[in-house]
């Protein structure tokens, strides 16, 4: 059973169903595992025009928002919320999609294994039926005399359920103990699993009853001591390999004769010693055992792209750019320079493809947190894993787009504190309604913090005059660069300045006044303003949570600074120079492509 794919399955709807949390992870690796048939999804919106794979992750994404499960009930509710709330075409459609989808899932475990679960067409044909078939029968037979009808609490039977197995065929890997080998001997014998300290099996008493309480029995107790289990191991294999000795067939024996704990070598075993034994008829002495083995080096591990890249560059490799990744950042237009001239020197052509990419601030931003992390992510285009937490009852980044979003209502129109409230609590609401939190408590504390932000944003708020909010600029820099971006907001203060605000929602206060690598962002939206003509006096970057203000005044130290920075930017592009920095490297989703540990953060 576990063999077959319709049991595959099931465990992964099980997972989905209880430790998943029914979230969009878990659903995922449904949809997108070997064991389920896409194609049948694929039949089932065989009339939706444009269905595609795209489309269909869409629809994942939305019904683990939803955190749709196996109960109708729960979702036609979470389904009507929905509704209520969201009134774009595209969501809604998707949400129709999402819908007829999950009537099918709300048939029951049986019916999704009967009709989702991949059937494969080889020798596994026969196994994945009979799996199938007998999953179905113990999940249908559970649910027709249960009060759980969706009979999730009969999976662990039904996963230890044995079902048909398959001879072996020829010219294919048949996989079997010591003792089912006896009875099918082949040209090729290979005996895995022999340590040097604990082959085949150091004894180990039950923990329930002991050694000496199987001995009180006077019938053959003895036979099922911890000693005597051992000891018809070793006497099984014993019998596989004088058989196939006989039968003068090659045999190979993996034993592993180093100790990983202090990569010394050990002593072989004296199973070894007996298996010399009982095919020569004496002991071998250490020289026999040295010729005897042949050394093979340990696996070597299964590199991905992004490990071979990072692996590459940690080895100092030139890496050639052939086509540059255009930086994309959420809150910035992600259009490129797409001109390219035809320069035979090749370096200047390949330093010229990176340089010739726009960059937003929160790039430039991220080069100087750590440059290989900007390396990664902006130049070659890996990208951090992006996990979903069913717990998580809002995600910062999620957080931080409501609160953007109220703050340039706020800039647009003249609301009163209730009315700006009352709109955050409507929108927060239908976020709620999109992905419900697990549990409401959370969900109320978070209100609370919510509402705190949004009443400091509020009477906080200067009053100056908005001059423009999440509006698109850009600027060429004379070192080559060329920015782009859209500040949070651009005010025009009572003495006629232009002024930079930037609204955070965290917790921690991470820029230093008048620091101009921490303050780059804002500093480099200065710099974009003031090439379009505004006389700007400075940014600020406002947390909403604590009411703290980190300013920077834009003068011709910061310029200088600007202009320093955006050079040694522009060097590490042409020199492909992105160390890492230690300090960086605890939550950076890229770590296991950068391999950095020892890496020491420099002077910036």
């Amino acid at each position: 059973m576990t063999n077959s794919y319709p049991a595959s399955l099931l465990r992964l709807l099980n997972i989905w169903n209880s430790t998943g949390y029914n979230g969009i992870d878990s659903l995922n690796d449904i949809i997108f595992s070997s064991f389920f048939n896409r194609k049948a999804v694929a039949e089932l919106f065989s009339d939706c025009e444009g269905f595609s794979a795209d489309i269909l992750r869409q629809i994942i994404e939305t019904a683990g928002s939803l955190r749709l499960s196996l109960d109708p009930d729960s979702n036609k509710r979470k389904i009507s919320n929905f509704r209520s709330f969201v009134s774009d075409d595209h969501k809604l459609e998707i949400l129709r999609m999402t819908e007829k989808l999950f009537s099918q899932f709300e048939n029951g475990l049986s019916y999704i294994i009967r009709n989702y679960s991949v059937i494969r067409k080889n020798s596994m044909d026969r196994i994945d039926r009979s799996a199938r078939n007998a999953i179905c029968d113990a999940i249908d037979s559970y649910s027709l005399f249960s009060e759980n009808t969706l009979g999730t609490d009969i999976i662990p039977t039904a996963l230890s359920i044995s079902v048909c197995s398959e001879n072996s065929r020829d010219g294919a890997l048949h996989i079997t103990s010591f003792r089912n080998a006896v009875t099918s001997i082949r040209e090729n014998l290979f005996i895995l699993g022999l340590g040097s300290s604990d082959f085949p099996g150091t004894p180990s008493e039950n923990h329930i009853i002991l050694d000496d309480d199987y001995l009180l029995f006077e019938n053959g107790g003895e036979m099922y001591t911890s000693y005597e289990k051992i000891n018809r191991r070793k006497n099984e294999l014993f019998s596989l390999i004088k058989t196939a000795c006989a039968l003068d067939n090659d045999i190979t024996v993996s034993y592993s004769d180093y100790m990983l704990s202090d990569l010394k070598e050990d002593n072989a075993s004296s199973v070894i010693y007996e298996l010399f034994k009982e095919i020569n008829g004496e002991y071998p002495d250490g020289e026999t055992i040295d010729k005897a083995f042949e050394d093979v080096p340990f696996f070597a591990s299964e590199f991905s792209a992004s490990r071979l890249i990072g692996k590459a560059y940690n080895e100092g490799l030139s890496i050639e750019y052939v086509t540059a990744k255009t930086d994309s950042d959420s809150d910035s237009d992600s259009d490129s320079d797409s001109d390219s001239d035809s320069d035979s020197d090749s370096d200047s052509a390949k330093s010229s493809a990176v340089v010739k990419t726009k960059f937003s601030p929160t790039a430039i931003e991220q080069f100087f947190s750590c440059p290989r992390r900007f390396f990664l992510s902006r130049i070659l285009g890996l990208n951090e894993p992006d996990c979903d937490d069913p717990f998580e009852v809002i995600s910062a980044r999620e957080l931080g787009t409501i609160v953007h979003g109220l703050m340039e209502l706020l800039a647009e129109k003249k609301l009163s504190e209730a009315d700006f409230i009352a709109e955050g609590y409507r929108r927060l609401d239908e976020f709620f309604a999109v992905r419900p939190p697990i549990y409401s408590a959370d969900a109320q504390k978070l209100r609370v913090e919510f509402i705190e932000i949004l009443t400091n944003a509020f009477r906080n708020d200067p009053r100056n005059q908005v001059i423009s909010a999440e509006e698109y600029y850009t600027a060429d820099h004379p070192s080559g660069i060329t920015l782009f971006g859209k500040p949070d907001r651009i005010e025009k203060t009572s003495d006629g300045k232009i002024l930079i605000a930037d609204y955070k929602t965290g917790r921690k206060v991470t820029h230093i006044n008048n620091d101009p690598v921490s303050c780059i962002q804002v500093l480099i939206y200065a710099y974009m303003l003031e090439k379009q003509g505004y006389d700007v006096s400075g940014g600020e970057y406002r947390y909403l949570r604590n009411n703290v203000t980190v300013k920077l005044d834009y003068n011709d130290s910061a310029r200088k600074a600007l202009d320093n920075l955006l050079c040694k930017f522009k060097n590490a592009l042409d020199n492909c120079d992105f160390p890492s920095y230690k300090n960086s490297c605890k939550y950076c989703g890229l770590a296991s492509a950068c391999n950095a540990v020892d890496c020491e953060r420099s002077d910036v």
